[in-house]
């Protein structure tokens, strides 16, 4: 029997569940290619919250993947042309109701790609900070409070996104630091 779990996507919030779904069905397969005596064949990952940096760099670059590509692939129209679609009127009661909901959908999925973006370029930053070895380190608050250049444009979008992604930033700092003082 196959197991099916769904995952109630929410606008404006980043999707953990999607998250803990993609770590589940790619831990057994990064342990196999990633690990090593060295780090004890990364036993440390865990399916619940973000421990390992470069294992969530893989997750949010695979949760973007999956996202654009349902966006691309599940609907034969863009958000644009729905929204077009809806403002013109002259469609029939049912249709429009059928527009709403697909373009609630597709609104939905655009702000889960933009959230699983900024928390890659976030990532992406403190990682690029620590590989670069440079003098001074950036802490993960460091690379959070800077604002995504091409993605946010006031302050108030960068506080609204920060809100978005505390909780799993926040498990992050947690579980890393744990991580390192386990070893």
């Amino acid at each position: 029997m196959r197991h099916v779990k769904i995952l109630k996507l929410k606008k404006n919030k980043l999707s953990e569940p999607l998250l803990q779904y993609l770590r589940v069905n790619l831990i057994s397969s990064y342990r196999a290619q990633k690990g090593s005596i060295h780090n004890n064949y990364n036993k440390h990952l865990l399916v619940s919250a973000p421990v390992d940096l470069d294992f969530e760099l893989l997750i949010l670059k695979t949760g973007i993947d999956l996202v654009g590509n349902m966006l691309r692939t599940k609907f034969a129209t863009t958000l644009e042309d729905d929204q077009n679609a809806l403002k013109s009127g002259g469609i029939s009661w049912r249709k429009y109701l059928a527009m709403t909901h697909r373009t609630a959908q597709k609104e939905v999925l655009y702000s889960q790609e933009r959230i699983l973006t900024l928390a890659l370029k976030i990532m992406t930053r403190l990682k690029g900070s620590k590989e670069l070895g440079q003098g001074e380190v950036v802490t993960l608050k460091d690379a959070y409070m800077r604002p995504i250049e091409d993605l946010e444009q006031t302050p108030q979008e960068v506080l609204e996104n920060r809100l978005r992604l505390r909780h799993y930033l926040q498990d992050f700092e947690f579980y890393a630091n744990k991580q390192t003082k386990d070893f």
